[in-house]
């Protein structure tokens, strides 16, 4: 099945079962990998704040990472994880006015950071910085991706270095980017 298609179908899933707490049971214990994707992709997708939160702190973990996908195989590593990112780029709940700034901020730390450099994250906050969010949410944003303190871009893939290198540059040109940020996003640059 076609990622765009498990996506929409996931979609249609959530829209009728409605059932975010099953969904978080698989989530935090199922060890069948199809139901670990799915309820992912349900959940991404949702917009349901509290969820998310709890869906970002298992993208933290590298044993759910091994639930969701086959990670020793080179082709099939993170394909799953991808549909994840899919879901989250296609109904960003961070650029959702009806939830508490602070708690879009929170929620950006939290899944975010962990996972800035994969190439998918980076492309999903390019496109929430180009004006879906309010400017200090932009803000905070760009420094789930510049934060010194998160996992090293030695890791990232060639892709990922470069569209976090077009972000960058296109962050520089804000009028509003406070020193401190500036000159993270200048250090990234450097790598």
């Amino acid at each position: 099945m076609g990622m765009t298609v498990m996506v929409l179908a996931a979609y249609l899933l959530a829209a009728s079962s409605g059932n975010m707490a099953q969904d978080l049971r698989v989530l935090r214990s199922s060890a069948v990998r199809e139901e670990v994707a799915e309820a992912a992709v349900r959940v991404a997708g949702s917009g349901n704040a509290a969820a998310l939160r709890k869906l970002g702190d298992l993208l933290t973990s590298r044993a759910f990472l091994a639930r969701l996908d086959e990670t020793s195989e080179p082709q099939s590593a993170y394909s799953n994880l991808n549909q994840v990112l899919l879901a989250l780029a296609a109904k960003p709940s961070l650029a959702d006015q009806t939830q508490r700034r602070d708690e879009r901020v929170a929620l950006a730390r939290e899944s975010i950071v962990p996972n800035r450099t994969q190439q998918g994250i980076i492309a999903m906050v390019g496109r929430l910085v180009e004006g879906q969010v309010e400017s200090d949410v932009a803000l905070a944003l760009a420094e789930t991706i510049f934060d010194s303190q998160a996992p090293s871009w030695k890791t990232a893939s060639p892709e990922a270095r470069r569209a976090a290198t077009e972000l960058g540059r296109r962050l520089l040109a804000r009028k509003d980017l406070p020193a401190a940020l500036r000159t993270e996003i200048e250090a990234t640059l450097r790598f």
